[in-house]
């Protein structure tokens, strides 16, 4: 397509004596060229008659070599060019609720999309107005869309009111919309993109309520409706935002204190759980030491099972409690300029200075305790060992038999 308007361009230049006929537009070649050939040969399906000036001589494309250097009439049906615009009224006709042509020139402003640099302000405001009815489509409660017309839908409470797409060049004319992309992306993507939806259409009813719900009317107050909008988000904020902020810090503060209690519980649960584990393993000893294999095994086991506890337990609490610290220092970091959560910076640093601090002793206990303990296995072990050899020594030893003399 962009080859063939560039091309229907081409010969628009070469024509002179222009006329606008029923068909498009009728002018002549003074002198035909065999790069004007070329061009006629690749816009033929356009060109509703050609024929020689001087006879009147119809021209077909397989004899069009014949009149080289001859001048010749041509009528080219510009109006069923695809794409192909002699005002930017009639593009705008065909155009209205979204471009359909991709690759377009529009004749009265000598301009070619994705070619010229320099864009037009007319068509600069077209495609900002087309963001906004992109925009109205999607935030619409109900929209009804037929051909190349558009009527949209917007309820608040019980009233509602309908807009029907529709608007001519002169609307397009002061239109500003620098702000579209922007609130684009804070209605749809933005975090709180529901609560600002909400404000943007209240504020748009409003406005189309009171000034007439006609969509050439709210290109003319846009700006109004944005400011509006504006004014009233930062309202919705200075009267709603302390109860979120405080809402959503309490909530990731509970989420804190509930990490660092749950690993408290752990730390405490072996607090108990180690000694017991460790009297159940001595009990089990053989104190007599007639079964060395089994007091072997035990001891083994009491050091695997200090292993275990102080390698991959204790590891991996201490890194809990690592990650908290580093939680609590954020959020801290976060927050602590909010003179609001004055509250809540106090309770971390309580959290911080003595929760954390309390659980680090009682990780450090456990560790020592644990230790002592293995250290006390190991000994009765060696005790009950050593006291088997000696007693296997003793028995060992050849015993003197003394004779009393008369």
């Amino acid at each position: 397509m962009a080859d063939l308007i560039e091309n229907i361009i081409l010969l628009k230049q070469r024509l002179t004596n222009l006329q606008t006929v029923d068909f498009g537009i009728k002018g002549s070649i003074k002198s035909l060229k065999s790069t004007d050939i070329n061009i006629i040969k690749n816009v033929w399906n356009f060109i509703d008659e050609i024929f020689k000036a001087e006879s009147n001589e119809t021209i077909y494309i397989d004899n069009i070599h014949d009149f080289l250097s001859f001048q010749v009439e041509i009528i080219v049906k510009i109006g069923d060019v695809p794409g192909y615009y002699k005002t930017f009224n009639n593009f705008l006709s065909s155009n209205k609720i979204k471009c359909l042509s991709k690759k377009f020139y529009i004749e009265e402003l000598n301009y070619r999309e994705d070619v010229d640099t320099i864009i037009p302000s007319i068509v600069n405001a077209y495609k900002l107005n087309l963001q906004i009815i992109l925009l109205l489509s999607k935030i619409a409660d109900y929209k009804k869309e037929q051909g190349n017309k558009l009527e949209l839908f917007f309820y608040k409470s019980e009233k509602g009111v309908s807009l029907d797409v529709a608007y001519s060049e002169n609307d397009l004319y002061n239109l500003r919309a620098a702000k579209i992309v922007d609130l684009k992306t804070q209605l749809l993507d933005s975090i709180d993109s529901s609560e600002r939806k909400q404000l943007f259409l209240n504020e748009l009813i409003s406005d189309l309520d009171k000034n007439g719900s006609t969509y050439a009317n709210l290109l003319k107050d846009w700006e109004t409706i944005i400011a509006n909008y504006e004014k009233s988000f930062k309202l919705y904020l200075s009267g709603f935002s302390f109860d979120k902020i405080k809402t959503s810090s309490l909530e990731y503060f509970q989420k804190l204190s509930d990490r660092l209690y749950d690993s408290i519980n752990k730390v405490s649960s072996y607090i108990f759980g180690i000694p017991i584990g460790y009297i159940l393993l001595i009990n089990n000893f053989d104190f007599k030491g007639e079964q060395t294999l089994k007091n072997i095994s035990l001891v083994t086991l009491g050091i695997l099972f200090f292993l275990i506890m102080w390698f991959v337990f204790f590891k991996n609490i201490a890194e809990a409690i690592g990650a908290i610290e580093g939680d609590i220092r954020k959020f801290k970091e976060k927050i602590e300029n909010r003179s609001e959560l004055k509250e809540i910076t106090t309770e971390l640093s309580n959290l911080e200075d003595k929760s954390i601090k309390s659980q680090k002793n009682k990780l450090f206990l456990v560790k020592v305790l644990s230790a002592i303990i293995l250290i006390v296995t190991i000994l009765i072990f060696l005790i009950i060992t050593i006291r088997t050899d000696r007693q296997s020594t003793d028995a060992d030893k050849p015993k003197l038999n003394f004779v009393k003399i008369q």
